[in-house]
C-alpha cells in the first residue's frame, strides 16, 4: 500500500500535470520508469530509502505499508530531495 507523506516534496524537473499522473499510477501498483522515490526505511538501520519507482511492482513493497516522501526525475534531483529531507527531519545541514 502507497502513500504520500502530507510534506511530499517533489523536484523541480516533476511537473505538476505529471505529478499526478505520477503518484496516480504509484498507487495503481503501475511501472513508472524514470521516476526516482524516497519513501520509508525497509530495516532500521537506514533512515530513508531512495529507489526507482518501478521496484514498487515486487510484491514486497505490495505488502508493506510505503510512504513516499519525495518524488523527482532522476537520481541526481532525488539525492538532493534526500539532503534536504534529512535536513528537514533532524536539523542537520550538508554544510556541517
Amino acid at each position: 500500500m502507497i502513500k504520500f507523506d502530507e510534506n511530499l516534496l517533489v523536484g523541480e524537473d516533476v511537473k505538476k500535470r505529471k505529478l499526478a499522473r505520477i503518484m496516480r499510477r504509484l498507487e495503481n501498483g503501475k511501472v513508472s520508469p524514470g521516476v526516482w522515490i524516497i519513501t520509508n526505511p525497509t530495516n532500521e538501520a537506514n533512515v530513508f530509502d531512495m529507489f526507482e519507482a518501478k521496484l514498487l511492482i515486487f510484491s514486497y513493497y505490495k505488502k508493506r505499508e510505503t510512504t513516499v516522501f519525495a518524488i523527482a526525475k532522476s537520481r541526481e534531483k532525488a539525492e538532493a530531495l534526500l539532503l534536504e529531507l534529512i535536513e528537514q527531519k533532524y536539523g542537520v545541514s550538508s554544510d556541517t
